[in-house]
């Protein structure tokens, strides 16, 4: 079985330059993004520790920062997805077979239904809803 503390770098040694290049690169897309969300969460964090000393916390700030937080989550996420599809449509046949065997090294499960908390849940049944659009 594959070490998870390696599994890093053997997913970059299987890409070209081109690509590994692309995938480190998102670090920095997203370290502007990444040092405003730190400041956002601390302050998040500063204000809601209120509660802990008997004081009023501010929920309009509150909700103001977690608003921003989660513009931020949802940008680092973009270049997450953006980036790794980008590497993996010029991916060769080779580099798929190897990747996937890394993953399957690693214990990792096909995404083939909902997962809470890492475990994989049957998928619900859910009832055609259509009705509701006419």
């Amino acid at each position: 079985m594959q070490r998870n503390a390696s599994a890093g770098q053997n997913f970059i040694g299987i890409l070209s330059t081109t690509q590994a290049t692309k995938i480190t690169g998102i670090v920095d897309l997203q370290r502007s993004a990444l040092t405003e969300l730190v400041t956002k969460r601390e302050a998040v964090s500063t204000e809601l520790r209120k509660f802990l000393t008997a004081q009023t916390a501010d929920s309009t700030l509150i909700l103001s920062l977690s608003e921003r937080y989660g513009e931020l989550d949802g940008e680092i996420s973009y270049y997450y997805a953006t980036t790794f599809t980008e590497v993996y449509n010029t991916l060769t046949s080779e580099q798929k077979t190897k990747l996937t065997a890394l993953a399957n090294d690693l214990g990792y499960i096909s995404p083939n239904g909902a997962f809470l908390y890492s475990q994989p849940l049957e998928m619900p049944v859910i009832i055609n809803t259509d009705f509701l659009f006419k």
